[in-house]
């Protein structure tokens, strides 16, 4: 098995994601209480073809993602009401704990894996990286047990390594930046 350039195996959990209610004050949290950062974000994001639940997804949300260690962490913030995995999972349980984020080497294997253990593909999304995701939700778990499957591409693992190596020693300066520098 080999390792994305941070040290975590490409075949492995990278990412615990939490849904919170206000994204500026989750960061300050994460950052001041936590010291992770910085952060990168993505701001009015749903990725390239989403697809929920067999149907188009028009579900927006901003992301900042960041690392305490060698996790990277990721916090959602809905930017609308419409139906998604994260508003759902919120509608369910409240804000918090939203899902996993498992890195893999040959991600339609592993969407088949899941499936053979009873998992639900519940959204399905091309990447600005030209990778994709699928969101895995244990059956009848109402978007409780939510596993994300994330292609560990070259650029997924060049552009996490940048975040991870950006974590390492940050003294606290530029707290938030944009997504896109991670593929500069």
């Amino acid at each position: 098995m080999s390792n994305f350039g941070f040290g975590r195996p490409k075949d492995g959990l990278i990412q615990i994601a939490y849904t919170v209610p206000d994204l500026r004050k989750a960061i300050a949290y994460w950052t001041d209480t936590m010291k992770a950062g910085p952060w990168f974000l993505a701001e009015n994001f749903s990725g390239t073809d989403p697809v929920y639940r067999g149907e188009p997804c028009r579900a927006l949300f901003n992301a900042a993602l960041g690392f305490a260690g060698l996790m990277q962490i990721e916090l959602i913030e809905l930017v609308n009401d419409e139906p998604g995995i994260q508003r759902d999972a919120i509608q369910a349980h409240g804000y918090g704990f939203h899902h996993f984020g498992q890195a893999c080497s040959d991600i339609e294997a592993e969407r088949r894996r899941y499936e053979e253990m009873g998992y639900d593909n519940v959204f399905h999304a091309w990447m600005p990286s030209g990778d994709q995701v699928y969101f895995m939700e244990a059956s009848g778990s109402d978007g409780y047990r939510l596993v994300e499957l994330i292609s560990s591409g070259p650029l997924i693992d060049s552009a996490f390594t940048k975040m991870w190596s950006s974590s390492v020693d940050w003294t606290g300066e530029r707290p938030v930046r944009p997504f896109e520098e991670l593929f500069q």
